[in-house]
């Protein structure tokens, strides 16, 4: 039977209260917390020739872990973790040699000693659990983005980050890029001017799935090969449906966190990056209507960021989907936005930029034209910041061997980053007021109604969860 808390304001009661169930169930040893070997927290190297990884989510969007991890040559997976194991199959293939489960938990209790680094790759409402339970097991952890489902698990994770001292990393494939890298070199040269205006457009959800007035399933599907108590981990008790699950649960609150939060730890990461945004100090957004299970079929969100050390001036960050794109951009030509169904576009004091990549490669100085003479002409700035020399997978990998943490890791980059683009979901629940928020509060300050969005609105299932760390 789940134990359900009310309030998931007190981090130590969770931890507390879970640790209690799960000792009754599945033995003392899975989810205590250790002083580590200074190898195994990032501090020198690996005594081994190689690492001993473990996937969990290893079918759909986690095959690219398994490749990836399977194409490291330090690397062993030694672990595939699914709730679905007829998704897995083709991973399990893969790999034959490696121990196979269906429960995280489970894993960590008979494996805990032989897995170094774990890759997280389930749906979003998973994310926060499972990868505090690696932590918790002393594992570097890589997790997909958006790192967590709401800003609040996005900090936590930070906390345990920085305690443990683990080497960690959010999967965004624009961070490991060299698109937001050139942008900010051409900025830091002066090429730019100061930064005005930051638009993103995407066309999600349409494409992928729907998003809308969409009731919960009131009737049990045959859920096949998923092990539905598993796959909704922490999330509340319901009926399975083929409309949620292997794919389409991004459009829900209780699972997933949107397009904006699919789309816009790759979209936003190139402004962010590029000009140190930082969290924004005011959020308003509309949105299409809206019921309390799915997220709305249309929003648009304005970020605003306040003057810091890396801009002079405040930012505004423009965001729009399901196809709705900007209009009468200073200097740009509309066709150049139209044809383009994922893009965005900086608009600048002395010259403007454009991706039209959602992941931020392939970034030009607008117009296209001055772009190729500035490259003719040999003024573009040479590359001064450091790249990464390949994928995201492959930068955490080489970071848990060397012990330097990914550009992209939770504590310095990843945490706040997400917090960001998730805090642009919170007017969803208060539409059309300006929001004004506090970065050092971390809380918005004119509406107490806003704050209550910054947590779940659901009482996690707390046996999903480790002991306090």
């Amino acid at each position: 039977m789940f134990h359900i808390i009310n309030d998931i304001s007190n981090m130590e009661e969770i931890m507390n209260i879970s640790r209690r169930t799960f000792l009754k169930t599945a033995g003392a040893g899975a989810a205590v917390f250790s002083i580590l070997p200074r190898w195994a927290i990032g501090k020198e190297p690996a005594p081994n020739s190689k690492i001993n990884v473990a996937i969990i989510g290893c079918g759909g969007r986690g095959t690219a872990s398994v490749n990836e991890a399977g194409n490291f040559d330090r690397a062993n997976v030694v672990a595939l973790c699914d709730v679905d194991w007829g998704r897995a199959g083709g991973s399990f293939n893969k790999f034959p040699n490696a121990q196979k489960f269906k429960d995280y938990r489970v894993m960590f209790d008979k494996m805990g000693k032989d897995i170094d680094a774990v890759f997280v790759c389930t749906p979003d409402h998973a994310h926060f659990p499972a990868a505090a339970w690696a932590m918790a097991n002393g594992k570097h952890v890589y997790i997909e983005k958006p790192l967590a489902r709401t800003f609040w698990e996005t900090q936590e994770l930070k906390r345990i980050a920085k305690k443990t001292g683990l080497i960690t990393q959010m999967g965004n494939q624009g961070h490991a890029g060299d698109g937001w890298r050139q942008v900010k070199e051409w900025h830091d040269a002066g090429l730019l001017g100061d930064v005005e205006e930051i638009h993103h457009w995407t066309d999600r959800p349409n494409v992928f799935w729907k998003q809308g007035l969409i009731e919960r399933p009131s009737q049990n599907h045959n859920s096949g090969n998923i092990d539905w108590n598993l796959w909704l981990n922490v999330a509340p008790d319901q009926p399975f449906s083929p409309a949620i699950a292997p794919f389409a649960w991004r459009g829900y609150q209780d699972f997933g966190t949107s397009s904006l939060g699919d789309m816009g730890c790759h979209f936003m990461d190139l402004g962010y990056s590029a000009f140190g945004l930082g969290l924004p100090s005011k959020i308003y957004g509309t949105r299409t209507e809206m019921n309390d299970y799915a997220w709305p079929a249309k929003a648009q969100v304005v970020y605003e960021f306040a003057p810091n050390k890396y801009h002079k001036k405040p930012i505004k960050l423009f965001w729009y989907d399901a196809n709705d794109k900007p209009k009468d951009l200073k200097n740009f030509k509309q066709d150049a936005i139209d044809r383009c169904s994922n893009g965005t576009a900086i608009v600048c004091s002395k010259r403007n930029v454009f991706c039209g990549n959602a992941y931020g490669g392939g970034v030009s100085i607008y117009p296209f034209e001055e772009f190729r003479d500035l490259r003719k002409s040999n003024a573009l700035p040479a590359p001064t910041i450091e790249r990464v020399g390949g994928n995201p997978h492959h930068e955490f990998l080489r970071g848990c061997i060397s012990g330097k943490q990914p550009g992209s890791n939770i504590v310095e980059f990843s945490a706040d980053f997400a917090a960001t683009v998730l805090l642009g979901l919170v007017p969803n629940f208060v539409p059309e007021k300006e929001l004004k928020f506090n970065g050092r509060q971390m809380k918005f300050t004119n509406s107490k109604e806003a704050n209550n969005f910054l947590k779940s609105r659901y009482s996690y299932k707390t046996e999903f969860l480790p002991e306090k760390i």
